[in-house]
């Protein structure tokens, strides 16, 4: 579904990425690992359209896609949970979630995503009034999930999903995540490594915008060498 190919990117004058190649097969779960620096939330950019690609390819679906306007990518059913969550703080839990469904493939089906999303996450259903700030971090998490899940995505980028949440917090997110799994594509940037290489069937490590290392996640994560020398483990 989604390949890069010897992609190179800046920002300023500083390279970020480097030659970067990885593929996302269709109904797969890949995951994106490496050190605070690494150029994992880079890769995410490009994709999206937000950082430019200097040189090398972005496809999907075997579209050309690097360098376009990200409306336009997110038109093509990229979906994104972004580092930080980024909910609209002060809109409603329902607004922000109705945001969400902005694509048509999303509104057609809007009441019927939004009762699949309360299903996953209850707490968001007993919350549809309150003001999204209000909600604990966790909860935003939550939130930012289900409003990226509002477009009906056909591929879905996850960037840190773990950050700043408590374990207990991040065990519900991820159940919840494997229930996605089942029915999008996912290509899961995270700093949580062995959460990351459990909810995915293949990952790339990174290190200074450069992949190191590739294989199935079950493999990387039976490595110690490997986790110590690149994970931190």
């Amino acid at each position: 579904m989604l390949r890069l190919e010897n992609v190179e990117a800046f920002i300023g004058e500083n390279q970020v990425l480097r030659g970067v190649s990885l593929a996302v097969p269709a109904g797969g779960s890949v995951a994106v690992l490496g050190a605070n620096g690494a150029g994992k939330s880079s890769i995410i950019r490009v994709i999206q359209g937000l950082l430019k690609v200097r040189s090398g390819r972005v496809l999907l679906e075997g579209r050309e896609i690097q360098n376009l306007p990200p409306h336009q990518i997110a038109r093509l059913g990229l979906g994104c949970v972004p580092e930080g969550r980024r909910v609209f703080k002060d809109m409603s839990v329902l607004d922000n979630l109705k945001m969400g469904a902005f694509l048509p493939q999303g509104r057609q089906v809007m009441h019927r995503t939004l009762e699949e999303i309360t299903a996953m996450f209850p707490i968001l259903g007993t919350r549809l009034h309150q003001r999204a700030g209000t909600l604990s971090g966790g909860e935003q998490q939550m939130l930012a999930m289900g409003r990226a899940l509002m477009a009906k995505p056909k591929l879905l980028l996850v960037d840190e999903l773990s950050l700043g949440l408590a374990p207990l917090v991040v065990q519900d997110i991820y159940r919840a995540l494997r229930v996605v799994r089942q029915s999008v594509t996912l290509l899961l940037v995270e700093q949580s490594v062995e959460q990351a290489l459990k909810n995915s069937e293949q990952a790339y490590i990174l290190e200074t915008g450069q992949v190191v290392r590739q294989g199935a996640s079950a493999e990387l994560l039976a490595d110690p060498a490997l986790k110590e020398a690149y994970l931190g483990m």
